[in-house]
């Protein structure tokens, strides 16, 4: 990812903090979720009035507005999460906010996502597959993931983020 993804996606911005009030006030708004949960595609999620409410609000707050598919990716995938963890239990205070790749590199017996999976995750080209691909991770992750983090990913998703997203899986992960 580029610099730009603390820039936005840090919870000090404007776009993240709206995101991540936003994504706690969905557990008030079961119905929004449910719709949005229910979209197979980024085409479905654009449809959707619970979509549309928050795009009109969330792109008022970039720089220069983002294109709608990546509105549609880091909405859709946020209503997917069900707890944001940014300071997972038992990390030391200097390795607060894990990235998302290290989230998927570190289970009890290994990698939560095996390296096969992982692998095809990078080869993935668009968003419209990129947006199948990482509900399928966040279920295999039972909801729990650094939501800001993954929404950066989804994002900025290309070869710098692929790159990054290497990094930090095979920083964790143990692949003995």
């Amino acid at each position: 990812m580029t610099e730009k993804k603390d820039y936005y996606f840090s919870p000090k911005h404007p776009v993240g903090n709206f995101l991540l009030k936003w994504w706690e006030n969905l557990e008030n708004s079961k119905a929004d979720r449910a719709r949005l949960k229910r979209c197979k595609t980024l085409s479905q999620v654009e449809q959707e009035a619970a979509y549309l409410r928050v795009y009109w609000r969330l792109i008022k707050l970039f720089d220069n507005p983002p294109s709608k598919e990546q509105c549609a990716i880091i909405i859709a995938l946020a209503a997917q999460v069900k707890e944001n963890i940014f300071d997972p239990p038992g990390t030391k205070k200097d390795d607060q906010n894990q990235h998302f790749g290290h989230q998927m590199a570190q289970g009890s017996d290994g990698p939560k996502l095996h390296e096969l999976r992982f692998r095809r995750l990078l080869r993935v080209q668009d968003r419209k597959r990129l947006f199948e691909v990482l509900v399928k991770i966040i279920r295999l992750m039972e909801g729990k993931v650094n939501l800001l983090d993954m929404l950066a990913v989804a994002f900025y998703w290309g070869d710098s983020a692929r790159k990054q997203l290497a990094y930090q899986y095979y920083e964790k992960a143990k692949l003995d």
